[in-house]
């Protein structure tokens, strides 16, 4: 009989004011063939405690001191036994048909992921209730919207732990190895946005554009894994939008307009990103339009 078990991994740190919800909301899933992978990177709360409160074997606990993100995925990965994989967070919240709905697609098909889409939750008004995407047709290449099997996934891991996270290491990987792509309509994430997210909304332009430069990286490293199996548009693809961050990263604004081979919306995305005023304008305009 196929392995029809799917692991969601779930890395985590001083995560003691959500993670009891996040759980719950993992075992309280319509699909019950699933383990939950939940590696505690060195948490000086009481994450530890709550995760331990679970007397389920449907939970495996690893204990790590510091290790980072990634590489935390890395090992929980390592010590997955199903055939389909999904990320999860330990301040999120799935939706009780969350795996059923993403897994159902993947059950007939190999080399393949599903997408699905989020709602926003937060104390604060103007992150509160977004729905990503907003549109129907597609979902979210995000963290906890994404789902995959497992012949993608050993392609997938390891993550480099260069890499601020797994989300666009993971994505790049579905968009040009995958066989087919599942993009299911219902919201099945909802993402906590609170101040102390990896990637925050509130922060200054100077520590925004680390953050980001750290993130988009992404796109070289792809490159140097795979540039003799790609596809020659896709290299094209990849090697303008890394200099789009290069463009973008040393200030260098309006280079970023005139280069060729990626979207109006991207160009604009890297283009807001690029200065200190642009950036602080994206942000007036947001809040004006959340309020």
């Amino acid at each position: 009989m196929k392995n029809k078990l799917v692991s969601i991994l779930m890395p985590v740190k001083n995560e003691e004011l959500f993670i009891k919800e996040a759980i719950n909301s993992v075992l309280q899933q319509t699909y019950q063939d699933i383990e939950l992978i939940i590696v505690n990177d060195g948490s000086d709360d009481k994450t530890e405690e709550i995760i331990l409160s679970f007397k389920t074997k449907k939970i495996k606990f690893i204990n790590t001191k510091g290790i980072g993100k990634n590489a935390a995925f890395n090992l929980a990965f390592s010590n997955s036994n199903g055939n389909y994989i999904c990320f999860f967070a330990g301040d999120d919240i799935l939706m009780e048909r969350s795996i059923e709905l993403r897994v159902k697609p993947l059950l007939d098909n190999k080399n393949t992921a599903s997408l699905s889409r989020l709602i926003t939750f937060s104390e604060e008004k103007k992150f509160n209730n977004v729905i990503i995407p907003k549109s129907t047709d597609k979902g979210n290449f995000s963290g906890g919207t994404i789902m995959f099997d497992r012949y993608l996934s050993e392609r997938i891991f390891p993550i480099p732990e260069i890499l601020a996270n797994e989300d666009m290491w993971t994505a790049l990987h579905i968009k040009n190895f995958s066989k087919n792509i599942h993009h299911i309509s219902h919201i099945l994430l909802k993402y906590r946005i609170h101040k102390n997210n990896s990637n925050r909304k509130d922060i200054p332009f100077k520590e925004k554009s680390i953050s980001m430069h750290k993130r988009f990286i992404v796109y070289s490293v792809f490159l140097e894994r795979y540039r003799n199996i790609l596809k020659s548009d896709n290299i094209e693809y990849l090697s303008y939008m890394y200099a789009a961050e290069t463009l973008r990263y040393s200030n260098n604004t309006l280079a970023i307009l005139l280069l060729k081979k990626i979207s109006i919306s991207e160009k604009l995305r890297f283009f807001a990103y690029s200065s200190k005023l642009l950036y602080n304008i994206k942000t007036i305009f947001f809040n004006l339009l959340s309020s």
